[in-house]
């Protein structure tokens, strides 16, 4: 393909992962203050809880594989360039 039209896909990637990271990490701030505010007093306090708590793992592990993702994406658009 074209080096141009590649360099374009590339940096596009880079940079919709990276809004991609900021989302999912913004999620797993606000679970975490989602999970603060559940008072004992509730009905289901508990099971509230624990999806908080099930939901707060699942954005963190996006955080992990988008990161990874991220940096692979940076990696390929650095030796792009480099070409």
């Amino acid at each position: 393909m074209d080096y141009d039209r590649q360099l374009k896909i590339r940096e596009g990637v880079v940079r919709r992962l990276t809004k991609e990271l900021a989302m999912y990490k913004e999620e797993v701030e606000q679970g975490e203050v989602a999970l603060s505010k559940i008072s004992d007093s509730e009905d289901n306090a508990e099971w509230r809880r624990g999806y908080q708590g099930k939901l707060i793992d699942e954005s963190k592990k996006l955080v992990l594989d988008t990161q990874q993702r991220l940096s692979s994406a940076e990696k390929q658009l650095n030796e792009l360039r480099k070409d």
